[in-house]
């Protein structure tokens, strides 16, 4: 695989420089009452939240003899507001050593009259005509863990993951001439593929009820026919309501992008999105 550096690289260098703050920041604890935060004791953790998106990015259907091209989503009227619900479980398997498990997904659709011809693959949507639009996006990611610093109040760590992007974008046109609707067909995008991610996370109790914990992944590169980028960063807040349950607020960045370059065609598909995250978690 040949790896490239991301753009984005200096967006994550300030979120992992502040979840390394957090971790080493140093925090009084009342020596009659230990800290001892779920967060950091349970071995299982499982989340269940929304993520409030706003969303960017584009598509490209290119054909190897020619023609085709890339749109951009905000072209087409794609929404660029969405909820959509995110997973995440955690399995401390060794006192240092963990699992991690997240998933998140992107479901809009858009319609606009565009402005100029569109030509996207095989089709080619006229100026003043409506194109229509859908995008579905599925993440699924996994990551092994080992935590450098693990006591009662902090953990940080560093960890290898592996993101799989399931992305398919598709978009159709009418136009009207001489009383008629004519339709221009629909072309799809669809790649999906595997991106291997580095990352690091940090936890830290305030309390034995509260706990601050982030983490930010990502790599870019190439393999064979694919190439592409992802870029994942969170930062949350966690308050236990007791020994099992907790509620949380937080923030979450994405930034995936995933190409495979085929005989007749070049199907990507690129987003970008980060909003506000609420989550309920359950720890055994």
């Amino acid at each position: 695989m040949r790896l490239s550096q991301s753009k984005n690289w200096p967006a994550a260098g300030y979120c992992a420089a502040l979840i390394a703050c957090l971790v080493s920041f140093p925090v009084r604890a009342d020596a009659a009452q230990p800290i001892a935060n779920p967060s950091l004791t349970k071995n299982w953790v499982f989340d269940a939240g929304a993520v409030f998106q706003n969303l960017d990015g584009g598509a490209t259907a290119d054909l190897s003899r020619g023609g085709g091209g890339s749109i951009g989503f905000s072209q087409i009227g794609l929404d660029d507001h969405a909820t959509s619900p995110f997973f995440a479980a955690r399995w401390r398997f060794a006192d240092r050593w963990r699992l991690d498990f997240t998933f998140d997904s992107v479901d809009v659709d858009g319609s606009r009259t565009v402005s100029r011809d569109i030509e996207f693959g095989f089709i080619t949507i006229p100026a003043s005509a409506r194109a229509d639009s859908s995008l579905n996006i599925r993440n699924y990611s996994g990551f092994i863990g080992y935590s450098f610093v693990k006591d009662e109040q902090s953990e940080l760590g560093a960890r290898f993951g592996l993101t799989i992007m399931d992305a398919k974008f598709s978009i159709s046109g009418t136009a009207n001439a001489l009383g008629q609707t004519i339709s221009t067909g629909t072309q799809k995008a669809e790649v999906v593929g595997p991106i291997p991610t580095l990352g690091i996370y940090g936890t830290y109790a305030l309390s034995n009820r509260w706990t601050v914990e982030g983490s930010v992944d990502g790599l870019a590169g190439s393999l064979g026919d694919y190439s592409g980028h992802y870029l994942a960063a969170t930062a949350n807040l966690t308050y236990w309501l007791n020994d099992v349950f907790a509620i949380g607020v937080g923030y979450r960045y994405v930034d995936g992008k995933l190409e495979h370059e085929g005989g007749l065609m070049t199907k990507a598909v690129e987003i970008k999105y980060s909003g506000p995250v609420v989550k309920a978690s359950v720890g055994f």
